[in-house]
């Protein structure tokens, strides 16, 4: 920290908002101090590298309360609102880093839902939500995922999904009801770990940059911070690199639906029938299997009773050898998922295909 004045100081920060020496931050906050410690009056902060304002907030009495904003590093706005005793309040604007309108909300005042969505835009500049309707979307970077559903009425409402920024694939899906969050399922669980309810998983959040530095974490040393931006970037390097690496998924002989319509087949003509006849209508088995860089199939294990498993594991002898997964063209082992729901007298399958 640096006295500038009496009350004036400057505070110094790494970019996750941690108290940092000079030398080493990425942030510079203009602030004035209360003999109690506290922030009071507006407060600013700046990218050291540009000198470019990237936050403006105001304090009274140690809380929030006042105009808000943070800015990209073009110095354009990425986000407008109000704080009232540390709660944000009234109505708040987001922008894309191009300048153009991302979306409005709300502040309901409320415990839940507490964000009605007003109007939202895509990067295209399509209207998505217009008048509290329509269909909502965005991204969780940090996750790798992209998330959203319907909005009736400012509200969440029906079934919201989020899904891999790079497979597409599903990962939850969510039931509101005006607004109010009421079951969940993540796909990807163990049969009995799969729906939830109590908190929501995909709700809109609102990210605070600025809140730590309100708080004044003191953070590492600059020879610290030094060793971690080397490991981060030792990091980034290795997953650029496996990222690079062309990989082609194990493929069943024949085509899947082919292939699943002959193991479901095989299944009914096991000896095993009672492990699932006698389960009630909806239950699930998922059953973990691994190719080697031959093609050869084996299971490894099973959720949902043993029984299953080695009828599974009857119903695939036999049958022709997997296409391996390769890196780079090289045959490579890899990983393979069941999944068995019951429904009915009958039983549904699908597989998935995973890299090691």
């Amino acid at each position: 920290m640096q006295e500038i004045t009496v009350d004036s100081v400057l505070l110094f920060y790494d970019l996750r908002y941690n108290l940092t020496p000079t030398a080493c931050a990425a942030i510079r906050r203009h602030a004035r101090i209360t003999s109690q410690g506290d922030f009071r009056g507006q407060v600013r902060d700046y990218t050291i590298a540009t000198n470019q304002l990237r936050a403006e907030l105001y304090f009274d009495q140690g809380q929030r309360n006042g105009p808000y904003a943070t800015f990209y590093p073009n110095g354009k706005p990425a986000m407008r609102g109000q704080f009232t005793h540390d709660e944000p309040t009234g109505t708040w604007e987001f922008w894309y880093p191009n300048g153009q309108h991302q979306q409005t909300f709300e502040w309901t005042g409320q415990l839940s839902p507490r964000l009605r969505i007003v109007a939202y835009w895509d990067s295209t500049g399509q209207p998505g939500v217009t008048n509290g309707n329509g269909r909502w979307q965005d991204l969780l970077p940090q996750a790798r995922l992209r998330y959203g559903g319907p909005v009736l009425n400012g509200l969440p409402e029906g079934v919201w999904e989020s899904h891999s920024l790079s497979t597409d694939k599903t990962l939850l899906t969510e039931v509101y009801e005006k607004g109010l969050f009421r079951s969940g399922k993540a796909l990807d669980a163990p049969a009995g770990m799969a729906r939830y309810k109590g908190a929501s998983r995909l709700e809109p959040q609102i990210e605070d940059p600025t809140a730590r530095g309100d708080q004044l974490h003191l953070g590492p040393t600059c020879a610290g911070s030094l060793a971690d931006r080397e490991r981060l970037q030792a990091m980034r390097q290795q997953v650029a690199g496996a990222a690079s690496k062309k990989t082609t998924p194990p493929k069943p002989p024949g085509d899947i639906t082919s292939y699943l319509h002959l193991v479901l087949d095989n299944l009914y003509q096991t000896n095993q029938r009672n492990q699932w006849e006698n389960m009630i209508d909806g239950q699930e088995f998922i059953i973990r299997a691994s190719v080697d860089d031959t093609g050869f199939l084996r299971l490894v294990s099973g959720q949902g009773g043993s029984g299953i498993v080695t009828a599974l594991g009857q119903a695939v002898s036999g049958l022709p050898r997997w296409q391996p997964a390769a890196t780079d063209g090289k045959p490579v082992a890899s990983d393979v998922r069941f999944l068995i729901v019951k429904t009915g007298t009958r039983l549904n399958i699908s597989l998935q295909t995973l890299a090691r």
